[in-house]
């Protein structure tokens, strides 16, 4: 599937032509309140655009029903909040948009929920109660939740926040793993960019810049210095064996861009 995002303004002014292609990861960096979330959620159609247009497989997103959408798009918030005291399990189940009704589940579908959540990591939080997880186990269980709606696209909104090194790890592994193993696009919104070293040279980073704009790269074209300047702060590559770090250049900060 490939998403084109053509001369788009979003609500907070930020211009963006880009295109998603599944099978891909896309990095969306930026400084806070640059716009990152406002973009993920106007191609979503959860904001409205100023102007522009956006197509999915040349048809234009504004003539697609809502249930052709859900197929598209996997959506998860940076805060995943549920209030009724419900099983994981049943959480999970509800992500799959084909349930006629979600609280009445089949076997197939438990077989689905007990697969996804094995994937995940998290079968032992099953039958715990949504409302008693920490942060960083709803962040895991919001994206099983959105494996299940099997979506073309799992659009993820700094769901990684809230994760202690070992879960950080193990969530974006799982992310790896979905465009590898199921063929799925990933845009992901990240305060991580150390994440865009995981990554494969041919997989995507969008940098919405100091000046409102969208900046599309290849991982392989990604530069310290294209990094310092879209963060405001200098920074430098550190590689060794176990592989490439970003760090804050202390002795250039006087001379930053």
């Amino acid at each position: 599937m490939i998403v084109n995002v053509s001369g788009v303004c979003t609500l907070n002014n930020v211009r963006a032509d880009f295109s998603l292609s599944s099978g891909k990861i896309h990095v969306i960096i930026g400084s806070n309140g640059s716009g990152k979330t406002t973009l993920l959620k106007s191609v979503v159609g959860l904001l409205p655009l100023r102007e522009g247009k956006i197509t999915i497989n040349e048809h234009d997103f504004g003539q697609l029903g809502r249930r052709e959408l859900s197929r598209c798009f996997a959506f998860v918030p940076q805060f995943f909040n549920v209030s009724l005291p419900l099983p994981v399990s049943e959480v999970v189940s509800m992500g799959e948009v084909n349930s006629v009704n979600p609280f009445s589940f089949t076997r197939d579908n438990e077989e689905k929920t007990k697969r996804i959540l094995e994937e995940c990591g998290i079968s032992h939080l099953a039958d715990r109660m949504i409302n008693q997880l920490s942060g960083g186990e709803l962040a895991l269980v919001s994206l099983a939740r959105a494996l299940m709606q099997d979506s073309d696209f799992i659009m993820l909104d700094e769901v990684d926040a809230g994760l202690d090194l070992k879960r950080k790890d193990d969530y974006y592994g799982l992310i790896l793993k979905t465009v590898s193993q199921k063929g799925k696009g990933v845009a992901v919104i990240t305060h991580s960019p150390d994440f865009i070293f995981m990554l494969r040279d041919d997989d995507v980073v969008l940098a919405v810049t100091p000046e409102g704009t969208v900046e599309r790269k290849y991982v392989k074209d990604v530069t310290e210095a294209f990094l310092s300047y879209v963060y405001g702060v200098p920074l430098s590559f550190i590689k060794s064996e176990a592989g490439t770090a970003l760090a804050v250049n202390r002795q250039r900060r006087d001379c930053c861009c």
